[in-house]
């Protein structure tokens, strides 16, 4: 705006280059085209405002207002004067100094739809990755539960079965106090074979009372000693179930969550390409603009040399009349010479004539 107003000032006061340049401030020029301009409002700087924020959009609308004012309030003033050849060529080098602000500013905006452009391909592509991460670290979590679901289930079937065999040997323990008799040929189990436990020949000597009953209670013990190491290996997977599963649960809270900003990026991005395309739009309007003024500023050349022409030949014909004049007025000063001499010898001549009619006279009165 300082550029504006310095060369709004400079133009007002009659210089002709609407382009001219005031003193440097912090040794950036103050007027060196309109890219210059929009570097120092903050396009292109990664410290300063986004190029799409509203205070610098504001800004870049509220100085190409002022240079195209300032264009238009100097054409207004070269309208009032001649139309010489000095107007002309004035009118021309601010038709080309206009045609070259809006260059400098297309340049700017296609810059500034590059720099969007990029922004917003980077942001997306760190929302896929940061997506393709959360979907691996889900799939990781998944087959974490899967398998601890698998084991979990295996381990209840095993609690299942060492519970049906406790109930299996307390069923026989009982049925051996009743009868006084332990037979245990006809027990069956499903955690464990009867061989594992008790041996071969265990089976041929089932007469043994007290061997009998140490050993049942020594398996009774056994599988109690292994059902709660069992009940607590069910209640680590659990915990572990568990925690995968709050896992999972804040996976898919955090895949939630990206898919909303991933779906803010797009809205972005649509906003961005709207726009972009409001910008080429503009982009287009400026192009025939151009066009136009430089169609503009070579009918304006032609008329101009059409009329440096016109004034050569006039100078050439002004000239020639000059030449013929000064030879009239040398013709004409021979020609009043001539009659000056004529009228002295006519003078002489009468002179003459009336001494020799003078003496005529008087020789007629002498005879």
């Amino acid at each position: 705006v300082c550029a504006c107003a310095c060369v709004k000032k400079n133009m007002d006061r009659g210089e002709v280059d609407p382009r001219s340049t005031c003193p440097p401030r912090s040794g950036i020029p103050a007027f060196g085209g309109l890219r210059r301009e929009a570097e120092l409002l903050g396009a292109g700087d990664k410290r300063c405002p986004s190029p799409t924020s509203p205070s610098v959009r504001h800004n870049m609308k509220r100085l190409l207002r002022e240079f195209k004012d300032l264009y238009e309030e100097k054409l207004r003033h070269t309208e009032f004067r001649d139309e010489n050849n000095q107007g002309l060529r004035m009118k021309i080098r601010i038709f080309q100094s206009y045609v070259n602000d809006l260059s400098d500013q297309n340049d700017v905006l296609v810059q500034t739809v590059e720099d969007l452009e990029r922004e917003a391909n980077e942001k997306v592509a760190n929302l896929n990755s940061k997506l393709k991460k959360a979907d691996q670290m889900l799939n990781e979590l998944k087959f974490k539960w899967e398998t601890s679901k698998k084991v979990a289930d295996n381990l209840l079937a095993e609690n299942r079965d060492i519970q049906i065999d406790l109930s299996a040997v307390i069923a026989a323990l009982q049925e051996a106090i009743v009868t006084q008799k332990l037979d245990i040929s006809s027990l069956t189990l499903r955690s464990n074979a009867l061989e594992q436990i008790t041996g071969p020949v265990f089976l041929h000597s089932c007469s043994t009372r007290t061997k009998s009953e140490e050993l049942t209670k020594t398996h009774l013990e056994a599988l109690k000693s292994e059902l709660v190491a069992r009940d607590q290996m069910i209640q680590n997977v659990q915990e572990e179930l568990n925690k995968a599963l709050c896992e999972k649960e804040r996976s898919r809270a955090e895949q939630t969550s990206n898919k909303k900003k991933f779906q803010a990026q797009q809205e972005m991005i649509k906003q961005l390409q709207e726009e972009v395309a409001v910008k080429e739009a503009e982009n287009n309007k400026h192009l025939q603009s151009n066009r136009n003024l430089q169609e503009k500023i070579k009918m304006l050349t032609q008329e101009l040399q059409k009329r440096e022409d016109m004034i050569q030949r006039q100078q050439k014909e002004i000239l020639s009349l000059q030449q013929e004049k000064d030879g009239l007025f040398t013709e004409f000063q021979a020609q009043k010479h001539e009659i000056c001499q004529f009228q002295t010898e006519q003078k002489n001549k009468e002179y003459e004539a009336q001494h020799r009619m003078a003496h005529h006279e008087q020789l007629q009165n002498e005879l």
